[in-house]
């Protein structure tokens, strides 16, 4: 039995050329979205870099203060796009040394709590394409003062 009004052989459903037409305008919605959502994404990770980088500067200085530590974090450290927290030991040898932000001479955690440094940190890494450019340290006072 058929339904009043409808061909026994027609079936439900789209054409080809329906199909073409919806396939054509969800292209170009799409190719208008991508480069806002390409923005989108880029600005996101800005900011989580710049939230991460801020978070690591208000931990160092608490460190600073709770510890009664002279702090300094280290930017580019050990590479580009990287930050690392380290003791200022007051010891020139060891605060200008050229391997400074690095883990395998000055490791975090430190395995020697009786010799300086210890406040040290662990290397951090800014989201991709984030990048410091020639930024200056931040010296953090056992006040928690820059």
């Amino acid at each position: 039995m058929t339904r009043p009004g409808r061909h026994p052989a027609r079936r439900e459903g789209f054409t080809i050329s329906e199909l073409l037409i919806i396939l054509a305008v969800s292209s170009v919605l799409a190719g208008i979205s991508l480069p806002t959502i390409g923005s989108a994404v880029r600005e996101y990770r800005l900011n989580s870099s710049t939230r991460q980088v801020i978070a690591e500067i208000s931990a160092a200085r608490f460190a600073a203060v709770a510890k009664n530590l002279t702090l300094r974090v280290r930017f580019n450290c050990p590479g580009p796009g990287q930050f690392r927290v380290v003791e200022v030991t007051g010891v020139a040898a060891i605060d200008n040394d050229a391997d400074r932000c690095s883990e395998a001479v000055y490791p975090y955690p430190d395995p020697n709590p009786n010799a300086a440094p210890n406040g040290d940190g662990p290397a951090m890494w800014l989201s991709d394409g984030a990048a410091f450019p020639a930024a200056q340290d931040i010296q953090l006072s056992t006040r928690g003062r820059v």
